[in-house]
């Protein structure tokens, strides 16, 4: 089975080493790796060339964003299952990716524990995941989170309108179309602690609340037109057997 880790960066040159370290000391074999760089001018094109050689597919240009440059990675990969490891993050030991394909996953979105970089602390997502419950928080890390690439090419991409929480966005419209989730239990990935969505809280929570709302009108819009369908369909049977 053929992994997509999809990794991005912009201005991380140590961010983007770290994590390509990670990615290449992996040993499991059957793995693409995808960079994703917004042009980024410390170094970290330099560095790409460097392991050009290691990786699948990599790019540097701008972008719109870091949805954006995920949807790109996603766009280029062929693995049945995705991961995002971006730049600054890391898999927690070399055999995270082995033992992921050994517990012999079948979910459309498979999820681990994270622990948080230079702590001892844990991001240990529950068990069993419900909608109500996604609506007020985020409840699993995306790099601790593997997607069949079925889950992109059915559903959707990223939002890129989100600056932020499009990969919580995401979740919830996976969620709500059934697709189905398992939690094992192996920590996935040495998280940063500066990553981009422990930056600003505000620009996070007013995201979220933007995105709840535009959400349930969406959704109140799809289950009106639904409904307004079958009361057309059931009136003209109505009048065809009168």
């Amino acid at each position: 089975m053929k992994i997509s880790i999809i990794t991005i960066n912009y201005q991380n040159k140590s961010g983007l080493i770290k994590t390509c370290e990670s990615v290449f000391s992996q040993t499991y074999s059957d793995i693409e790796f995808i960079v994703i760089d917004g042009a980024s001018k410390d170094g970290s094109v330099d560095y790409l060339n460097t392991v050009s050689e290691n990786i699948d597919y990599w790019i540097s240009e701008s972008d719109r964003g870091v949805y954006h440059a995920m949807n790109k990675g996603v766009l280029k990969s062929t693995g049945e299952y995705l991961i995002f490891m971006n730049s600054g993050d890391c898999f927690y030991d070399p055999n995270v990716i082995d033992n992921f394909i050994k517990l012999n996953p079948l979910s459309d979105i498979v999820y681990g524990l994270t622990i948080w970089a230079d702590t001892n602390l844990y991001w240990n997502p529950p068990n069993d995941i419900k909608l109500k419950d996604t609506l007020s928080k985020v409840l699993i890390p995306h790099q601790a989170t593997f997607y069949k690439r079925k889950c992109f090419e059915e559903v959707g991409y990223y939002k890129e309108e989100f600056s932020i929480i499009s990969d919580w966005g995401i979740l919830i419209e996976l969620i709500t179309s059934n697709y189905s989730l398992s939690k094992i239990s192996l920590v996935i990935c040495n998280s940063a602690p500066a990553g981009l969505s422990n930056r600003s809280m505000f620009i996070i929570h007013s995201q979220k609340l933007r995105y709840i709302l535009k959400y349930r009108r969406n959704l109140f819009v799809y289950y009106f037109i639904c409904l307004f369908k079958d009361y057309i369909k059931d009136f003209l049977k109505y009048k065809i057997k009168k």
